[in-house]
């Protein structure tokens, strides 16, 4: 995927590592430094107080917006039939 920079963003990364769904809205948890979906955090956190990744305390306030890596040359550009996708 690739953005108006012309950025290369790894599918790995806009990964949601609870749900494996694509993230929307990626925050970073500052306790366990991963990125989640901000709606996976928050349904968590109504059952549960912790880092789901470490346990240690946490809450909604405490997460930071997340910047996905870009990597401008990472992988050569997708094409089909010699145009670029």
């Amino acid at each position: 995927m690739f953005t108006d920079e012309g950025c290369y963003f790894s599918f790995t990364t806009t990964i949601d590592p609870l749900l494996y769904s694509l993230m929307e809205d990626p925050v970073l948890l500052p306790t366990s430094n991963i990125s989640i979906d901000r709606s996976t955090i928050k349904s968590h956190l109504l059952s549960d107080a912790t880092d789901p990744f470490n346990r240690m305390p946490l809450r909604i306030e405490d997460v930071v917006e997340s910047k996905l890596i870009c990597h401008p040359k990472l992988l050569a550009p997708f094409t089909f039939h010699g145009r670029h996708i």
